[in-house]
């Protein structure tokens, strides 16, 4: 089969095709990564559940347990986290700070409505030893954040952590959960989700107050069908300069070049 590529083509294609197959081999790097810590994290998930000795651990062998924590409350706080909403309500998640003796950790209680707040807050009040359990995350985020203060009978409340560009809020990243800890010094750097069972996104009931549970699912995200995209990319030029230089060697053939 004849075949006679033109040269800036050619050169144009090398390139090509060079970026193309590194961007689809770092996608399946990723791909892999991504595979590896959903089993780490699977891994954490159903083994045994963490306790207050393994507070001592670094923040980064606890992230993703499941803990059963005994303590009592303090009182620090309770801190509101605003821009929550369950159900189509608004409302805040209430977060406590447990001393288990040794330690203390910053507790994600449940969500709560904004109406009647005080009411839920009183009723909710726990005194004494407690049991929690609950999903250990990592606390991550600006630690910068400050409270909206009091006002209009509204309570002192945190705001959701966003992001700008050019001073304008182009969306959320997440919850000023670093920011709360950061107000209660020596905290083990995790929150305490807490939730009666892993959920996997299921509905919650709306009682009691507050509505506890938690996803522990890690997001996927489609290295694996970007790497393929990339790959067809890379052979659809492939097979573009093939044909392109078959029908420059048959036309040149045609006319005796």
């Amino acid at each position: 089969m004849p075949f006679r590529p033109a040269l800036i083509p050619t050169l144009f294609v090398a390139v090509g095709l060079v970026i193309l197959v590194n961007l689809g081999m770092w996608q399946l790097r990723r791909h892999h990564a991504a595979g590896a810590l959903r089993d780490e994290v699977h891994a954490r998930l159903y083994g045994d559940p963490a306790t207050n000795a393994d507070l001592s651990d670094g923040a980064d062998s606890l992230g993703w347990r499941k803990a059963v924590l005994t303590g009592t409350y303090t009182d620090d706080g309770p801190f509101l986290v605003a821009g929550r909403f369950e159900f189509g309500n608004p409302g805040f998640d209430v977060l406590q700070v447990l001393d288990t003796g040794d330690h203390r950790v910053l507790v994600n209680r449940g969500w709560i409505p904004s109406e009647g707040w005080q009411d839920t807050l009183a009723a909710i009040r726990t005194d004494g030893d407690v049991q929690v359990e609950g999903l250990l995350v990592a606390l991550t985020g600006n630690a910068d954040i400050r409270p909206l203060p009091a006002s209009d009978g509204h309570p002192e409340r945190w705001p959701q952590e966003t992001s700008s560009v050019g001073g304008c809020t182009t969306g959320v990243v997440g919850p000023p959960y670093a920011a709360i800890a950061a107000q209660v010094p020596g905290l083990v750097p995790v929150l305490v989700v807490v939730g009666p069972e892993l959920t996997r996104g299921q509905l919650k009931a709306r009682a009691p107050l507050p509505v506890g549970g938690y996803v522990a699912e890690p997001k996927r995200i489609g290295h694996l069908e970007y790497a393929v995209q990339w790959f067809l990319i890379a052979l659809t030029l492939l097979g573009t300069w093939v044909y392109a230089g078959v029908r420059r060697a048959r036309r040149l053939a045609a006319t005796g070049t």
